[in-house]
């Protein structure tokens, strides 16, 4: 087989991908695209899920004595007298 025949179907080989590559290019940066929104929406998910601990964290530090001044333990098992 002549050197220019090996060449020139090494080239089109090379045309095919690059025109296979180009057909599905769309379909990748749409891929792309899902998955850094998965990314930000699940960061934005996490964001969120610790400022709701850090507010209920907080209002139990806040209201921590309150509990514990109205729930004394040993006299939460027993009524009142009458």
């Amino acid at each position: 087989m002549d050197p220019s025949t090996i060449m020139a179907y090494a080239l089109a080989y090379l045309a095919t991908m690059g025109t296979v590559f180009v057909m599905f290019l769309p379909a990748i940066l749409s891929l792309v695209l899902l998955l850094l929104v998965g990314g930000a929406v699940h960061l934005v998910i996490l964001v969120l899920r610790l400022t709701a601990i850090g507010l209920f964290r907080s209002v139990k530090a806040l209201t921590g004595g309150l509990i514990e001044k109205f729930h004394r333990p040993g006299s939460g098992s027993r009524l009142a007298h009458h």
